[in-house]
């Protein structure tokens, strides 16, 4: 799948991949997932005034993206998590020119959520919710916030 998006005014042109051999993508700048909670809802955290899914952006002393996620998990919406899956991945083709990118999409189940701390990366701490998927784009707008969230329900109906 093709789309386009326009965040805050930076065009790109994006292609979705159900591909989960993610070792084999170079200048992976995002891992991020969808996160259920024994309910079915789903994990939304507030950053800058914008609702997302949690995760960031690989680190050095990550040895994997699946380390990558539970660190940024915890920094953000301070929750453990548990069963982990790949969903798929979007290839980032900027139209200023810069490098194309990789965001990767994952879903996984609460395993324990802790109260909510400072996330170090900022210093504050984010506003974590739990919503119905089926509200998931009035938070959302990726453009194909919808399509991601079904791929990863398809994943997430695999356990």
């Amino acid at each position: 799948m093709k789309f386009r998006v326009d965040f805050k005014g930076r065009i790109s042109d994006n292609e979705w991949h159900d591909n989960t051999n993610f070792e084999n993508l170079d200048n992976v700048t995002q891992v991020y997932a969808f996160i259920f909670d024994k309910e079915g809802k789903v994990c939304l955290i507030k950053y800058n005034g914008m609702w997302g899914i949690p995760g960031g952006t690989p680190e050095k002393e990550d040895k994997s993206f699946e380390d990558t996620l539970k660190r940024e998990v915890q920094e953000e919406a301070d929750l453990k998590i548990k069963n982990i899956k790949r969903v798929g991945y979007i290839k980032v083709i900027p139209r200023d020119g810069s490098k194309i990118h990789y965001l990767l999409r994952y879903t996984a189940f609460v395993d324990k959520i802790n109260n909510q701390t400072e996330d170090p990366a900022i210093g504050e701490i984010l506003e974590r919710k739990f919503i119905d998927p089926r509200d998931i784009c009035k938070y959302i707008d990726w453009g194909n916030c919808e399509f991601q969230l079904n791929k990863a329900i398809k994943v997430y109906n695999t356990f």
